[in-house]
């Protein structure tokens, strides 16, 4: 009987040595399938948060002109900054406080990845913002005018 009981436990710790092959593949195979699902989701998700930057900042640009009317009675006209559209690829620049956007005191926080314009006709302004996140050369672009808080307008098959 001794022999037998010896036995045994030489047999478990055979088989809690290792794993097998067919373990292995199973494992390599469900984190490959988490995988393929993941890494789209996870890029989806970073550029759409990247878009996010121009719905905020077309914002803040209404809320400083309205403030600037209130205390002037009259908007002003901001240039296109910081970059030309031509230079859109969504990477993040300095904005660069001067000129007229000095005069309506509008400052973002950090680097900016799209572009930002100010336009004034018969006394009302139209805020518009222009972004490229994953330079496709599709453009995601939101304004907001005096009259109407803010639009999103979105070409293309893949706009995020």
């Amino acid at each position: 009987m001794t022999s037998t009981r010896t036995a045994l436990p030489n047999l478990r710790q055979r088989r809690r040595r290792g794993i097998a092959w067919v373990e292995l593949v199973l494992g390599l195979g469900f984190v490959a399938v988490l995988a393929a699902i993941a890494v789209p989701n996870y890029r989806y998700m970073q550029l759409h948060s990247k878009r996010a930057e121009l719905a905020v900042h077309v914002e803040r640009i209404r809320s400083s002109e309205n403030l600037y009317v209130r205390a002037f009675g009259r908007p002003v006209a901001c240039p296109l900054a910081p970059r030309p559209d031509a230079e859109l690829d969504g990477v993040a620049v300095t904005f660069h406080l001067e000129g007229a956007w000095a005069v309506i005191g509008f400052q973002p926080e950090g680097l900016l990845r799209g572009n930002y314009e100010v336009r004034v006709e018969d006394g009302v302004y139209t805020v518009e913002g222009k972004i490229d996140v994953d330079d496709d050369n599709v453009l995601a672009r939101a304004w907001a005018t005096q009259l109407n808080p803010f639009e999103l307008e979105s070409r293309g098959s893949r706009v995020y």
